[in-house]
């Protein structure tokens, strides 16, 4: 049950209907069950692997507090042990398809929520908490990674949608709607027909960003039908200013668990090792794979240098979108090789218009960051004509059979 899907938007209807109908103190129960029921579209043995690390999760924090180190390394490779086990011995032999969808985020949630508990954070939470923590459906296939003491507080306030939230987030999900298939899916195309490494590279770096930023708006906007607020996972990373800026906007949740749970413990700012094991866990976490590595090496060293050198916005885009190149010689099998192109490229009217609906949206996002009237410009993308526009380009424009998300993939 993608986020693109008609099912999706049919249950989330059903269950937006169901939470102005059960009592606040069930709607909790009935958020539960869509949740399980989300990840069971996807596939029953998925569910089995999340029901796995929450039996887990819940056994081992009731003796986190103040455990010994040992016990703390084991119950983290117990957690892990399923991701783990896929990603080293599965994947690399049969097809990716086998790995569980979003086991890799809420595997660390797992983790963040283990230990959190033996730090004296938060207590031991219940077996319904900790379920609900692990499987909340809007951030369950990919992020973002929250942190245990903040979503497990908001979910005990869950409430039905007022008027204006139903408003705001079925106008978020419209406009990442925009994003995905208009952008996103459009700019995928562009990218699998180059015959130059640059420009399929640069077309990558463009999918790749509309298509994550769709797929945190829609998880923001589903979970604030219901009162809850989480991470905003990606902050216009393309106007970051150097590479930390970038960091500090691009999957924010993962970088923030990296930081407090790797980078902190060795040792922080006073030694190079610690951030270079924050680049080489983040590039394994994405996949066993050359490719991966090298784009975490790659991070690191530029990282490292930054601290030193002044790179300025544009070398700092340049240097990103130069590692995608290496991040998408990965072997997934829903993206082809860019080196390797069965039909000769030749440039469109629609390609154009294309550019043109792409530079506008990063000319709006310059102007969120930047401009004193930032606050109207967000008043006016909620206007109905905008979102009737909106809904006329995804209509003449939109792929009609929409990749999955990418970052499902992880």
């Amino acid at each position: 049950m993608s986020f693109l899907s008609i099912h999706y938007f049919i249950i989330l209807l059903l269950l937006v209907s169901l939470s102005t109908i059960v009592s606040k103190k069930k709607l909790p129960f009935v958020i539960l069950l869509f949740s399980f029921y989300f990840y069971a579209s996807f596939s029953l043995k998925y569910l089995a692997v999340l029901i796995y690390l929450i039996l887990l999760s819940h056994r081992v924090s009731k003796r986190a507090y103040q455990c010994s180190t040992s016990f703390s390394i084991i119950s983290c490779l117990l957690i892990l042990s399923p991701l783990l086990f896929i990603k080293s011995y599965i994947l690399p032999f049969q097809d990716s398809n086998f790995l569980p969808l979003g086991i890799s985020f809420f595997s660390l949630q797992a983790v963040s929520y283990f230990l959190d508990v033996k730090k004296g954070l938060l207590p031991p939470q219940s077996l319904f908490s900790t379920a609900l923590y692990l499987s909340f459906f809007p951030q369950l296939v990919a992020g973002p990674i929250e942190k245990p003491k903040q979503l497990i507080q908001r979910l005990r306030h869950l409430k039905a949608p007022s008027n204006s939230r139903l408003y705001y987030s079925f106008s978020m999900i419209l406009i990442a709607l925009f994003k995905k298939q208009v952008l996103g899916d459009r700019f995928y195309d562009l990218y699998a027909m180059q015959g130059s490494i640059a420009l399929s590279t640069f077309c990558f770096g463009l999918f790749i960003y509309f298509d994550f930023s769709a797929y945190c708006q829609i998880a923001r906007a589903s979970a604030m039908l219901f009162g809850v607020k989480i991470s905003q996972n990606f902050k216009r990373p393309y106007l970051a200013s150097n590479l930390k800026d970038f960091w500090m906007r691009w999957h924010t949740s993962l970088r923030r668990f990296f930081v407090d749970y790797v980078y902190i413990p060795l040792g922080g700012n006073t030694k190079v090792f610690a951030s270079f094991m924050v680049f080489l866990i983040s590039a394994i976490w994405h996949g066993l794979t050359i490719g991966f590595l090298l784009w975490g090496i790659w991070h690191f060293l530029f990282h490292t240098l930054s601290k030193k050198i002044r790179f300025g916005f544009i070398l700092t885009q340049v240097l990103v979108f130069s590692s995608w190149f290496l991040f998408q010689q990965s072997n997934w099998s829903f993206i082809s090789s860019p080196s390797i192109k069965s039909e000769a490229y030749t440039f469109q009217f629609t390609h154009l218009f294309l550019l043109i609906l792409g530079s506008a949206y990063f000319y709006w996002e310059y102007l969120e960051e930047f401009s004193k009237t930032k606050v109207r410009l967000l008043r006016k993308a909620y206007q109905p004509w905008f979102l009737l526009t909106l809904l006329f380009l995804i209509v003449l424009f939109g792929k009609t059979q929409s990749k999955l998300f990418l970052y499902y993939r992880f």
